[in-house]
């Protein structure tokens, strides 16, 4: 019907005679008439309801807060795996500050003749903070020196995202099962503090 009523536009606008012009211009007019006592003859409204649920859970808007259901368990846990994806990219991130020495940064930082404008030290500022908080954050300040006992933190963290993960599955595909840790992790999880320095 819309290709309809855009033909009947293009019509009109190239019509030689105002009287072809007006025709296709009225046709265009009670088709375009037609078309909204249609929609608006909808059963229960526009859009149908389930179309509106379904649109909700699809919302580019952040999944931070669990919205109404839309009737797929899948859409429903958006918020869920919104929330596991930004810790995980947070994971990646932390982890790769933490292979970051900056010492000269920080070098630069207390140097007063660096020379530095007021954007730079911002900067510098805000990449060390960060490293810090990250180091704070997964080995209580110590960030071990080794890049070996570093990964060991980052593979069991990422792995416990995993397990999240699957359970969230298990969850969406109404399988209803708790998804259990491999014995072999639970024997090899180390104590965080105590391992990593």
């Amino acid at each position: 019907m819309s290709h309809r009523i855009a033909e009947l536009i293009d019509r009109g606008n190239r019509a030689a005679s105002a009287k072809a012009r007006n025709k296709a211009e009225a046709e265009a007019t009670e088709l375009v008439l037609r078309l909204w006592a249609h929609r608006s003859n909808w059963p229960k409204g526009w859009p149908p309801q389930s179309a509106v649920k379904v649109l909700a859970a699809l919302d580019p808007q952040p999944y931070g807060a669990k919205g109404p259901p839309s009737g797929s368990p899948w859409l429903d846990s958006l918020y869920r795996l919104d929330d596991l994806q930004t810790r995980e990219r947070q994971l990646w991130i932390d982890f790769g500050l933490l292979d970051l020495g900056l010492e000269a940064e920080q070098r630069a930082l207390r140097d007063d003749s660096a020379d530095l404008r007021d954007d730079e030290r911002e900067v510098l500022e805000r990449l060390i903070g960060q490293r810090d908080r990250a180091a704070r954050e997964h080995f209580d300040s110590t960030v071990p020196a080794t890049p070996k006992a570093r990964a060991e933190v980052s593979r069991r963290k990422l792995a416990d995202l995993g397990l999240e993960l699957r359970q969230l599955i298990a969850e969406a595909s109404g399988s209803g099962q708790r998804v259990r840790r491999p014995p072999s992790a639970i024997r090899r999880r180390p104590k965080e503090s105590a391992r990593a320095r």
